[in-house]
């Protein structure tokens, strides 16, 4: 018979594991927003703003994982 301090330990591990892989997705997800919106500033630098904002407007949402 399994001993249930160890039982709950192993579950208690597993949850852990599953908590740091959906912190990773989620730190990946914000890095790539962060780095789309660095890019995209960049580029609208030299723009007239009429065209900076419909730029921004009609761009892309960021692909989901």
């Amino acid at each position: 018979m399994t001993d249930p301090l160890l039982a709950r330990a192993d579950a208690v591990l597993l949850e852990a594991e599953r908590l740091r892989a959906a912190l990773a997705r989620e730190r990946d997800t914000a890095w790539a927003i962060c780095t789309q919106a660095e890019q995209t500033r960049t580029l609208q630098d030299g723009l007239i703003p009429a065209v900076a904002i419909a730029l921004t407007v009609s761009a892309p949402a960021p692909a989901k994982r």
